[in-house]
């Protein structure tokens, strides 16, 4: 409490993720020369090299938080995050998660007993977003064995270096209120609109480039609506 009137929420933190992925996998070719048989030897036709995979993929987060209060009736919520994540370029690694939100507790001023609690609110955010492990740089196909001797050939899709993170905004504004203390009837109403941007996705590219599709950034995906919940 910083005053009779005014009180101050704050907190601050880091988060560290890590995801390992370490894999040897081996099949048959064909099926199984002895029924029921369960070995990788047993197998009917030339025994497939195996294929292995190591992915380490690393994100690091600070962010922080704080809410002021006004009376108990005016609330104000900032906070911001700042992600770094390992499966972007180095150039364009970093994205933010920006928000802001304030809220009116309303029924404060309306003294009555109809009406105990009130409530209109409203809020704006940015979340951003990675992608996968493999998706910069160009990779080769599992190794494979033809006429005797280790081949390999390059991924059919095409990796992107100048990747951006995908970015979300969103927008919402709402009404909860509740009727009767004793009955506890009310409503919750809100409208929101999400935009998403730079979305990571592979599209169709012309089979004579050497690949079949390709990783960018594009497109905008929007979403929106009217939420009404009664209880």
């Amino acid at each position: 409490n910083i005053s009779d009137a005014i009180s101050l929420s704050a907190f601050a933190g880091i988060n560290i993720r890590k995801n390992y992925l370490n894999m040897v996998s081996a099949s048959t070719n064909g099926g199984l020369k002895i029924p029921r048989v369960y070995s990788l030897q047993n197998s009917d036709g030339a025994l497939p090299l195996p294929k292995e995979r190591d992915e380490l993929i690393e994100v690091q987060g600070y962010f922080i938080n704080a809410t002021l209060g006004y009376q108990d009736f005016l609330f104000l919520e900032t906070s911001l995050r700042r992600d770094k994540s390992s499966t972007l370029p180095s150039e364009n690694n970093t994205y933010y998660y920006p928000s802001i939100s304030g809220s009116y507790i309303f029924s404060k001023h309306l003294n009555t007993n109809l009406i105990p609690f009130a409530k209109l609110r409203a809020n704006y955010a940015e979340v951003g977003r990675d992608t996968a492990f493999d998706q910069i740089n160009d990779t080769y196909d599992a190794l494979q064995s033809f006429q005797g001797n280790a081949s390999t050939g390059v991924n059919g899709r095409k990796k992107n270096p100048n990747l951006k993170p995908e970015r979300s905004k969103s927008y919402e504004i709402g009404l909860e209120m509740k009727f009767l203390e004793r009955a506890n009837l009310g409503f919750d109403v809100a409208y929101y609109k999400t935009n998403t941007v730079d979305q990571i996705v592979p599209v169709s590219v012309s089979e004579s480039t050497g690949y079949s599709s390709k990783v960018i950034n594009t497109g905008e995906l929007e979403n929106k609506g009217i939420e009404i919940s009664a209880f």
